[in-house]
C-alpha cells in the first residue's frame, strides 16, 4: 500500500490532478526534454559515425595507446599497414609493430613515457608486419591525448618507404653526377698529360735514333699512351651529358668497347669473351644508355664469380613472331631483333630472387654494397627501346640475361665524308693556345717539324693579344677547350669578333657533345681529341687551311 501511495504521489506531481486542478503539470516539459535528448543522442551518433569514417579514411595509421604500450583503439590504416586483424591487434603491445631504428639511442618506450613532458615528438622508426615478417621505413608522431577522461598517447604512423627510396634514388643520381663531373676533370688533365707523352715520343722518333731497340721502346711508349687515351674516352662516355638523342649506332662496336672496359674493371681471374654472329647490328639508341646497361650486366656477372670464371657476350639476330610478342609482358612489335646474351659461370640466382630481380632498390648485397638500381635501370632502358629482357639461371651453374632490341634499317654510323688528297705543301702560320706547358711545347715542336710557323700562347688573354697583332699572317688557330680564367669557348667567341674567316680548331682532353655541337653551329671548323697522333693533327690542319685558302681565292676571283 505504501508503494502505491508513493507512485500516485509522484504521478500526481508530474501530470497533476486533472483539468480542474490548479496544480501545474510537468509532463509537456518532460516530453519536450526527452525529445531534445533523443535528438542530441542522434546527433552524437551521427557525429561519432562521421568521426569513425574520417578516422578510418585517413591514410596514416592512428593508434591510441597507454603509456605502457597497450593498444586501445586503431584505425583501418593501422590494420592495412601492419597486416593485422581488427579482432586481434589489441593482443600485442605497440612494440610488436613499431621499434626504434638501429643506432637510435632512445627506445620507443622511453619516447612514449616522455610524451607528457613534450608537446609532440616526431621521429623515424621501423614498422614490422608479423604475418609477413617484413620491415618497412616509418615516421611516428606522439602527442598527449585524453580518451574517455584517461590520459593516453595518440600515435600517428606514416609509411615513408617510397619517400626513402626516392631520397636514395636522388642521392644516387647526385652522386653519379658528381662522379661524372670528377671524371670529366680528371680525364681532361689525364689526356693532356698523354698528349704530351705521345707528342714527345713522336718527336723522338723523328730524331736519328740508330738503335732499333730504342726505336721499339719509343713505339711502345706511344702504343701504351694511346691505349690509356682510348680507355679514358670509353670511361668518359658514362659521364657525358647531352647524349639523350637517339641515333643509329653500331651495337657491336659498343659491345667491343664494353669488353675492353670490363677487362680493366673486373678481377683478372675472370675472362671475357665476345662473339658476334649478327648480320645486322644497328639500333636506334645513344651510346651512353647502351654502355651503361652492358656495363651493369657485366659487373653484375663478375660479382657472381668471386673466385673467377667466364663472362660470355654474344650478339646475334633473331626474329620474334607475332605469338611471342603477344605473349610477352613487353610491348614488342614482331620483326627482326638484335639478341644480346650476357652469360656467366657464377653462383646462379634462386627462383625466389628472380621474381624481384628487376625491382628498383631490390638487392641481395650487404648494406652499402649495392643500390639495387643496376638491373632496374637496365630493365627501364630496354623498355624505352621497345625491347625485352629475360633471364635463365640455375643455382650453382650460372646466369644468362637475354636482351632483345629492334634493329634499325639505317646505316650503322654516319660515315665521315672522305677527304680528297689535297696536295698542300704544309706552309702556313698557326697560333697555338694551350695552358698546359708540356702540350704546348711538344705540339709546337711537331708543328714546326711539319713545316708550319708557330706562335704559342699560354692563356686565352695572351692568345687574343697575339691574334690582334698577327691576324693578317695567322692561317689557323688551335685552341684548348679548358683553360683557367678565360676558357676556350670564351676565347673562341672573342677570336671570332676579330676574324670570321680564320679557321679555328678545338683541341681538348674532354668536351660534351652538346658543347661541340654548339661550337660547330657558331663557326668552329674542327675538333680533335687529346691525345692525338701527329698524322691526325696534320690531316685536319691540311684540310682546313686548304679549304680556307680556296675560299679566299674564290672571293678574290669574284
Amino acid at each position: 500500500m505504501a508503494s502505491r501511495h508513493n507512485w500516485n504521489t509522484m504521478r500526481q506531481g508530474i501530470i497533476g490532478f486533472g483539468e480542474r486542478s490548479n496544480r501545474k503539470s510537468y509532463y509537456p516539459e518532460l516530453k519536450k526534454k526527452i525529445a531534445e535528448l533523443e535528438q542530441a543522442k542522434e546527433e552524437i551518433r551521427n557525429s561519432e559515425k562521421n568521426l569513425t569514417e574520417l578516422f578510418n579514411t585517413v591514410g596514416d595509421a592512428i593508434i591510441i595507446l597507454r603509456y605502457d604500450g597497450t593498444l586501445l583503439r586503431a584505425n583501418q590504416a593501422m590494420f592495412s599497414m601492419f597486416a593485422v586483424d581488427r579482432d586481434t591487434y589489441r593482443d600485442e603491445p605497440i612494440f610488436s609493430y613499431v621499434s626504434a631504428k638501429e643506432n637510435d639511442p632512445p627506445s620507443l618506450l622511453e619516447r612514449i613515457q616522455n610524451v607528457p613532458h613534450a608537446i609532440a615528438a616526431r621521429f623515424e622508426c621501423r614498422g614490422y608486419q608479423p604475418k609477413r615478417d617484413a620491415y618497412f621505413d616509418a615516421e611516428m608522431t606522439l602527442r598527449p591525448f585524453f580518451w574517455y577522461e584517461e590520459e593516453v598517447v595518440l600515435a600517428v604512423v606514416r609509411d615513408i618507404t617510397q619517400q626513402k627510396k626516392q631520397e636514395q634514388q636522388r642521392y644516387h643520381s647526385q652522386k653519379m653526377e658528381a662522379v661524372g663531373q670528377l671524371a670529366s676533370g680528371i680525364a681532361h688533365d689525364f689526356n693532356n698529360e698523354l698528349a704530351g707523352i705521345i707528342g714527345a715520343a713522336e718527336l723522338l722518333k723523328l730524331e736519328n735514333i740508330t738503335s732499333a731497340e730504342a726505336q721499339s721502346f719509343v713505339s711502345l711508349i706511344i702504343k701504351a699512351a694511346e691505349r690509356a687515351g682510348s680507355l679514358t674516352k670509353r670511361l668518359l662516355s658514362f659521364s657525358r651529358k647531352g647524349q639523350n638523342e637517339q641515333r643509329s649506332i653500331n651495337c657491336a662496336k659498343i659491345l667491343e668497347d664494353t669488353k675492353v672496359l670490363l677487362q680493366h674493371t673486373v678481377h683478372k681471374s675472370i675472362s671475357i669473351r665476345f662473339t658476334n654472329v649478327a648480320q645486322y647490328t644497328t639500333i636506334k639508341s645513344n651510346n651512353t644508355a647502351l654502355q651503361n646497361i652492358f656495363m651493369n650486366l657485366g659487373i653484375n656477372a663478375s660479382h657472381a664469380m668471386p673466385h673467377g670464371g667466364t663472362i660470355s657476350i654474344t650478339l646475334k639476330n633473331e626474329t620474334l613472331d607475332e605469338r611471342y610478342c603477344r605473349e610477352s609482358p613487353f610491348a614488342l612489335t614482331p620483326g627482326l631483333f638484335i639478341h644480346i646474351i650476357f652469360a656467366d659461370t657464377g653462383c646462379g640466382i634462386p627462383a625466389t630472387v628472380q621474381e624481384r630481380i628487376f625491382e628498383p632498390f631490390f638487392t641481395t648485397k650487404d648494406p652499402g654494397k649495392g643500390t639495387g638500381l643496376g638491373l632496374a635501370s637496365v630493365y627501364d632502358v630496354v623498355q624505352k627501346h621497345h625491347g625485352a629482357i629475360t633471364l635463365n639461371s640455375e643455382v650453382g651453374t650460372g646466369t644468362a640475361f637475354h636482351i632483345y632490341l629492334p634493329i634499325s634499317r639505317e646505316q650503322n654510323e654516319t660515315k665521315t665524308a672522305s677527304v680528297p688528297d689535297l696536295q698542300y705543301d704544309r706552309k702556313g702560320t698557326i697560333l697555338l693556345i694551350d695552358d698546359e706547358e708540356v702540350v704546348r711545347i711538344t705540339t709546337a715542336s711537331l708543328l714546326k717539324n711539319l713545316g708550319y710557323t708557330v706562335y704559342s700562347a699560354a692563356s686565352g688573354e695572351e692568345g687574343l693579344s697575339l691574334f690582334h697583332r698577327q691576324k693578317n699572317t695567322i692561317d689557323l688557330v688551335i685552341l684548348d677547350m679548358m683553360m683557367p680564367r678565360m676558357g676556350g669557348e670564351e676565347t673562341f667567341y672573342a677570336l671570332r669578333k676579330i676574324s670570321q674567316k680564320t679557321p679555328i680548331i678545338i683541341a681538348s682532353g674532354f668536351a660534351h657533345e652538346d658543347e661541340i655541337e654548339r661550337l660547330h653551329q657558331n663557326g668552329v671548323n674542327g675538333f680533335i681529341y687529346k691525345p692525338f697522333r701527329t698524322s691526325e693533327l696534320a690531316e685536319i690542319l691540311q684540310r682546313e687551311i686548304t679549304i680556307s685558302q680556296n675560299q679566299q681565292k674564290d672571293t678574290d676571283f669574284q
